[in-house]
């Protein structure tokens, strides 16, 4: 059952079923994922089935439904190429300052996307030692 993976956000399905709120897959995109993960103020652990609610997107990030605007239709909800959640975010990720938990955050988002890679053991033949 999709929850929303922003911080503080309590946003389910079950909660929200029936209404207007609208739950989003994480982008294919390294770089948009990135910047998702990062807006959501935690270590997101499986990009693959976390979702973010449509609550924490503008109405600047939504694509515009022209031919169901026109028939009177209900408009779909899809997300603009690029779009990242912009609107109640948690402050941290809302804050410009370069502080600690934020560049833990930054380095759990780059290796939760792949973009850095984990660290392998160094492999000593002489015992570290200087060789002649």
């Amino acid at each position: 059952m999709p929850q929303c993976a922003v911080v503080n956000c309590n946003n389910t399905h079950r909660k929200t079923k029936g209404g207007s709120v609208r739950y989003h897959r994480f982008p294919g995109d390294a770089d948009t994922r990135a910047r998702w993960v990062q807006a959501c103020g935690r270590h997101v652990q499986n990009c693959a089935t976390a979702r973010i609610c449509s609550r924490h997107f503008s109405e600047q990030s939504y694509e515009r439904d022209v031919q169901h605007e026109l028939l009177g239709l209900p408009t779909r909800c899809r997300l603009k190429k690029g779009a990242v959640p912009d609107t109640n975010l948690p402050p941290d990720v809302l804050c410009e300052e370069e502080d600690t938990h934020n560049h833990n955050i930054a380095i759990a988002v780059l290796l939760a996307v792949g973009l850095v890679p984990t660290a392998q053991p160094v492999e000593r033949t002489n015992g570290g030692l200087p060789q002649e």
